[in-house]
């Protein structure tokens, strides 16, 4: 499957993940056999992405091939945006899957990415 990074939702209700892969890219192959087995014993959906496709809005193609031909396999997860590159950290993945907690608004977005830290008392 081929689809934009970003606005995809499972029907489901699972977590969306999304893999930037290439051609020939035998760390790509190794990205989904990792999931794959990931994903055996926690569910998500998952898309991928090539970024050396002739096919599709081709705007799109060269857009995530500009921003990562030097670092593919890259994992993006919807709402979050990327959370891996270069190879799949089993248990990483599995903390952040099994802490998922749905799809967030821009603003909730913000609040995880950015938490505000109350100052220290002296």
């Amino acid at each position: 499957m081929n689809k934009l990074a970003g606005g995809l939702k499972a029907p489901n209700g699972l977590p969306r993940l999304i893999l930037f892969s290439g051609n020939h890219c035998s760390l790509c192959d190794v990205a989904k056999t990792e999931l794959e087995a990931i994903r055996q014993k926690i569910p998500f959906e998952l898309s991928t992405f090539n970024i050396h496709s002739d096919q599709g809005d081709l705007q799109q193609v060269k857009r995530w091939r500009r921003l990562y031909k030097y670092d593919i396999p890259v994992l993006h997860m919807e709402g979050v945006g990327r959370i891996m590159k270069h190879r799949i950290d089993r248990t990483k993945l599995e903390e952040i899957l099994n802490s998922w907690t749905g799809p967030v608004d821009q603003t909730e977005q913000t609040k995880r990415l950015n938490p505000v830290i109350p100052p220290k008392n002296h």
